[in-house]
Formats: structure tokens, C-alpha cells, sequence
């Protein structure tokens, strides 16, 4: 069931052809995100610059929320683009590609 869920279009840009992953989202609170390589990489980076400017108003949590985006990114790159992450085995999709909001 898994194999076959990853082979579905991104969610996020509907490019099909690439295996679908999911990862962590860190922004205050934790969401899992399913998409393409390049759509997580791109919504982790975003999340980063997001985070930024919270360092004013929440230093830590913005810290943290960076360190941890930083963690997934990394595994994103050790992982052959092929591997699932240990993030598309939990939770289930919604249309935009985002997943169990633990907030």
C-alpha cells in the first residue's frame, strides 16, 4: 500500500514520475508533509526563513524549529531519492500534501 501511495502525482505540484516521502515540518508545532524531493526541500527551506523572523518573538522555539528542519533536511540528502523517509509511513495525506498536525 505504501509503494503505491508514493507512486501518486506530488500533492503539492503534481508532478508525477518522482516518489513521493514525507517529512517533519517544524514551524512552533510539528506537521507531517508528503511530497516530492524538491516540494519538502523547498516548504523545509521556507519553513527555515519563517522561523528567522520568529527568532524575535520566540527564540526558542525558533531555534528549535530550525535545528530540526536543518535534521530533516540533512536526512533528506543522505537518503537516495528513492528511500522513503521514516515520515511516509505515518499519518495520511490531505490535498495539500500535508498530514497529521500535532499541535
Amino acid at each position: 500500500m505504501v509503494t503505491r501511495f508514493r507512486e501518486l502525482p506530488c500533492p503539492m505540484c503534481g508532478v508525477s514520475g518522482g516518489l513521493l516521502n514525507g517529512a517533519p515540518l517544524n514551524q512552533g508545532s510539528s506537521e507531517l508533509i508528503v511530497g516530492c524531493r524538491s516540494c519538502l526541500e523547498q516548504q523545509l527551506k521556507s519553513a527555515n526563513k519563517a522561523s528567522v523572523l520568529a527568532l524575535f518573538l520566540k527564540p526558542a522555539t525558533a531555534l528549535t524549529a530550525i535545528s530540526r528542519n536543518d535534521a530533516t533536511l540533512r536526512e533528506l540528502e543522505r537518503r537516495k531519492a528513492d528511500a522513503g523517509t521514516p515520515g511516509i509511513q505515518s499519518g495520511s495525506t490531505a490535498g495539500n500534501g500535508r498530514t497529521c498536525s500535532n499541535r
